[in-house]
């Protein structure tokens, strides 16, 4: 997967800031994973069908 070179300066930076040097060395899998995660269409379907209300039965309804 490819990443823009501005996001991957931008993601070295801002976890280096915040985390140190190993913030940095971990910044760009966490992109991509990121990333993989929020553009995988299956990652839409998983969670449109885990919200998805399931049929309910009125309460003393008898038929």
């Amino acid at each position: 997967m490819r990443l823009h070179p501005l996001s991957v300066v931008l993601a070295v930076a801002v976890d280096g800031v915040l985390a140190g040097i190993t913030g940095a060395l971990f910044a760009v899998p966490l992109v991509l994973a990121a990333r993989s995660f929020l553009t995988d269409p299956s990652t839409d379907a998983r969670l449109r069908h885990a919200v998805t209300p399931r049929r309910t039965c009125a309460v003393g309804h008898t038929g």
